[in-house]
């Protein structure tokens, strides 16, 4: 029963960290986009960099101080997507402000092109505090090769863990 034990410990701190680094290394590899709006700085960033047609990209929305970057308070970020000229809306939606980490929207773009991200920080009455808009370029396909090496050594060391649990489980109720 103690190894069983050990085994499940080690198994949930080593896909704990796997899964801690995938996040961060994801994350500082995106694309940022920044405007300074008056007193503001609209801060979004996506965890992919070039954005590709078919893949999710995850874009992460944060209203700072322009000279503090402190975080400042809004209650509702509205995104619009839509093509370079704004003739075609892609995606319009509002998103709640999450009380810790950044705000998150995932998208996955169907064509490539050129698109517009339209980023709106409200307060509680719905009023604009700052307003930008992003151009951004998405190519052609999805390489999915990148993160599929990432996440692929994870996924067997998952399998491989509780295949050894399983064995452990067996193993000492025939012990017993």
């Amino acid at each position: 029963m103690k190894l069983l034990n050990t085994i499940i410990l080690v198994s949930i701190t080593v896909v704990s960290f796997g899964a801690m680094f995938h996040t961060v290394s994801a994350h500082s590899e995106g694309l940022p986009l920044e405007s300074i709006v008056g007193t503001y700085l609209i801060d979004v960033g996506t965890d992919i960099a070039p954005i590709n047609a078919g893949a999710a990209v995850r874009f992460d929305f944060e209203l700072k101080d322009a000279k503090t970057e402190e975080s400042k308070p809004y209650e509702q970020t509205w995104v619009r997507i839509t093509d370079a000229d704004g003739t075609r809306t892609w995606l319009a939606t509002g998103l709640h402000h999450q009380p810790v980490g950044p705000t998150t929207l995932l998208y996955i773009f169907d064509q490539p092109g050129a698109y517009a991200l339209n980023v709106s920080f409200r307060d509680a009455d719905g009023d604009d505090i700052a307003t930008t808009t992003f151009a951004l370029a998405v190519t052609g396909s999805s390489d999915s090769s990148k993160s599929s090496d990432i996440s692929w050594p994870w996924l067997a060391l998952g399998v491989l863990l509780g295949a050894l649990m399983a064995g452990a489980a067996i193993y000492g109720r025939s012990k017993s």
